[in-house]
């Protein structure tokens, strides 16, 4: 037996430009709840249709936009007290 008939042949990931769609999006939010924030190429598996850099910066962008409304509502005064 070869080398060749050993290994797996990796499954080409069909790369996906552009905007996510509502469906990538939601594998990604599922993927990131079964496996933990920073399993890029665990993630990207599961949503199928994006590499691992694209669902790293996925991450680094809702990130940013979380943190940004968050700093909106601390500035306009709408942060609760617990």
């Amino acid at each position: 037996m070869s080398i060749p008939e050993i290994l797996p042949t990796p499954t080409p990931v069909s790369q996906k430009r552009g905007p996510w769609s509502s469906d990538e999006h939601e594998r990604y939010c599922t993927g990131l709840e079964m496996f933990r924030y920073g399993s890029w190429k665990r993630i990207a598996e599961y949503v199928g249709t994006r590499t691992e850099r694209q669902v790293q910066s996925h991450a680094q962008s809702i990130r940013a936009k979380r943190k940004r409304a968050e700093n909106r509502r601390k500035r306009d005064g709408f942060e609760t007290v617990i």
